[in-house]
C-alpha cells in the first residue's frame, strides 16, 4: 500500500506531464491501491498509476488525451 508521500509524488509527476490538470481532483483508491485523476468535464475516474496492473475503468475517453505514468 502506498503511503501519503508516495501518492503525492505520483500526483506531482502526473501534473508535471499534464500541467493543465494542476487544479483537478485526484483520489486514492484503497481497494485497488491506485490513484485516479477525476475528469473535470465528465466526473469519471481514470487511473494514473496502479500498484497492481492497469485496470479497466468507467471511461469518458479523456484519459487518452493525457500522458499517463508508466
Amino acid at each position: 500500500m502506498m503511503n501519503k508521500g508516495e501518492r503525492q509524488r505520483i500526483v506531482d509527476k502526473f501534473i508535471e506531464l499534464n500541467p493543465e490538470t494542476k487544479e483537478d481532483k485526484f483520489i486514492y483508491r484503497l481497494d485497488r491501491d491506485c490513484i485516479e485523476w477525476i475528469c473535470p468535464e465528465h466526473g469519471c475516474g481514470h487511473p494514473i498509476w496502479d500498484s497492481q496492473d492497469f485496470y479497466g475503468h468507467g471511461c469518458c475517453g479523456c484519459c487518452s488525451k493525457k500522458k499517463m505514468i508508466k
